[in-house]
This record gives C-alpha cells, structure tokens and sequence, in this order.
C-alpha cells in the first residue's frame, strides 16, 4: 500500500495534522459508501441521513444539520433528492413555519434496512484488530478531539 499518509505515520504525532487525518478518513469512507451505494443511487450524506431519522418521528432540518455538520444547501439539495424518491417527507414546523420537520416513509424505512449492512460491514473493515478496550480509548480520544473542536471554534467567536 503505498500512500503518502501512510508514510507519514512514521513522524513525531505532534508534527503530524490531525485534520489531515480526519479528514482523509473521511475521504475513504466517502469513496468505500459512494461505491457500495451504486445499486441504491444513493449518495453518502442523504445515506447518514436515512440513518439517522426513525419511521414516526418528525425531525427538525436545522437538527440534522448540526448533527451532520453539513451546510444548509447540501442539506437542501439531500432532502429534496430523498423526497423526490419518496424516502422521506418533509412539511412546515408547526410551531415557527421557516422551518421544516422530516421523517422517513415507508419507502426510507425500506431502504434504511437495505443499507444498513453496507454500515455494518465497512465499520467492521476500519475497526479490524481493535479489541473492546481499544474501541472504547478510540471513541473517548475522537470524542475529546470532537468537543477541543467545538470548544476551539466557539472561543475564536
């Protein structure tokens, strides 16, 4: 495997960017998904929004947004799509008629079962060789990066 990230592990971990990582993980689990996905049409963020909505309960849009860290108009653009295929519905809140609610249809419940295995296998791929004890370091040390993140951006407002 000849890949210059790779290469790059053999550094001080402090020279080494954390972002770059992140985001090269990101990056090949995005190319892993989009590949899996090309029987459903089916891209990877409207995929992770599938699987965050539930059968019966209406979301809030702006919720989906900050749980995925998306922009509105990729979101926009997602819905709109999952919508026009009939996974998912979308009306007016009630309650402050800018914004939206959504949940899935019968349709997304579908599909939602569908790609579940496509989750379930790649996370087994990335997580190969880590024990309990391990995953459990691994999830607290990405949590910690993840509020240092928030933490980080909140303070430079």
């Amino acid at each position: 495997m000849n890949n210059l990230l790779i290469d790059d592990m053999a550094r001080d971990p402090r020279s080494r960017s954390i972002g770059r990582i992140i985001t090269a993980i990101s990056r090949y689990s995005r190319m892993y998904l989009t590949s899996e996905l090309k029987d459903y049409d089916l891209m990877v963020i409207p995929l992770y929004l599938i699987h965050s909505l539930s059968g019966g309960d209406w979301i809030k849009q702006e919720d989906l947004i900050v749980k995925h860290g998306v922009d509105k108009a990729v979101m926009t653009r997602s819905l709109g799509k999952l919508v026009e295929d009939g996974c998912i519905e979308k009306m007016p809140d009630p309650k402050d008629r800018r914004a939206s609610l959504v949940r899935l249809t019968d349709n997304g419940v579908v599909l939602r079962r569908q790609t579940k295995e496509i989750l379930n296998t790649f996370n087994e791929k990335v997580l190969e060789g880590f024990n309990e004890m391990e995953l459990k370091q691994l999830y607290g040390y990405l949590d910690r990066l993840l509020i240092n993140s928030i933490r980080a951006l909140e303070e430079d407002r």
